[in-house]
């Protein structure tokens, strides 16, 4: 299921789409296993974005640099994906 998700970002970074809420709450699962990334109400089109005023953001998952500089970028969405495996069940 993680090759899946690695799949699904990699289509919709090089559509030059950057997610800003990838997380498992918003990968959906077919009874095949395939993965299919939803909720595109933070995406963003482009490489990067910078928001330009403060907005609610699931800061626990974010990226540290999205936290202390409003930057987002494709790596930023990987590194949501990456921490969420990493925690402690």
């Amino acid at each position: 299921m993680a090759a899946g998700v690695a799949q699904g970002m990699d289509y919709i970074h090089k559509a030059n789409v950057i997610h800003r809420d990838l997380a498992a709450r918003n990968c959906l699962y077919d009874r095949s296993n395939t993965v299919k990334i939803s909720d595109f109400g933070l995406s963003r089109p482009g490489t990067s974005y910078k928001m330009k005023t403060a907005q609610k953001m699931p800061i626990k998952w974010m990226a540290p640099e999205s936290i202390t500089t409003f930057t987002f970028t494709q790596k930023t969405d990987v590194y949501t994906q990456v921490k969420e495996k990493l925690q402690p069940l």
